[in-house]
């Protein structure tokens, strides 16, 4: 059911570890009226003993969730155990950014990169990796001097995909500094022209030598 209620493709096989190396040996022989919260609850507890972290423990925890609240709204259990039990809580971590003067390091060490267009978009945009690698031409006005996200890229299966933002919040149109603008254009010419004109060229060889 989760490839048709819109799970992201890069989440589904990671559902499907949990649930053959977690879920399936520990409470899979047992018929769904007897799953219940002292069951998940002791569950929870041996995961977190084993060592996973609480962020693995907490999607064991929705997966049956979830997987039990399809089961109630089909009538096949009278309450879903889960909603009764709580996850282990998330321990809070702090995230540093970078200073002015190591953003200010990291620029001088990406000009000339190959990339450098789409390092310094992220850096100066704010932008996550997925939607910068996701970026196309069109998703960037060099008048209104912005950038909109239309979409993201994800590893799914062993290969990259273009998938449509998480949420709506997600797809959104930011402004671009003039840096930055700078920076696409001379992208554009210096990667993305030469390759249209080398097709170009190729194309004409074909026409005319077959």
């Amino acid at each position: 059911m989760k490839e048709r209620d819109g799970t992201r493709p890069s989440t589904l096989p990671g559902y499907r570890k949990l649930i053959e190396n977690h879920i399936r040996p520990a409470v899979g022989k047992l018929a769904l009226d007897k799953l219940t919260p002292t069951v998940i609850r002791r569950l929870l507890a041996e995961k977190t003993d084993a060592g996973l972290s609480a962020t693995t423990v907490r999607h064991i925890h929705g997966l049956i969730r979830n997987s039990l609240g399809d089961a109630e709204r089909e009538e096949l259990v009278h309450r879903n155990a889960a909603k009764s039990v709580r996850p282990p809580a998330m321990r809070q971590v702090e995230r540093r950014a970078l200073d002015v003067e190591e953003a200010k390091r990291l620029l001088d060490a990406l000009r000339g990169h190959r990339l450098e267009a789409l390092y310094v978009c992220a850096l100066t945009v704010g932008l996550r990796r997925g939607n910068c690698s996701g970026l196309a031409w069109a998703d960037i006005d060099f008048d209104a001097g912005t950038l909109t996200v239309r979409q993201t890229v994800q590893r799914a299966e062993g290969r990259l995909q273009l998938v449509a933002p998480k949420t709506e919040r997600s797809r959104r149109t930011v402004p671009v500094p003039a840096q930055n603008l700078a920076l696409f254009r001379a992208h554009r010419y210096a990667h993305v022209l030469p390759e249209i004109e080398r097709a170009a060229v190729d194309q004409a060889a074909k026409h005319l030598f077959g």
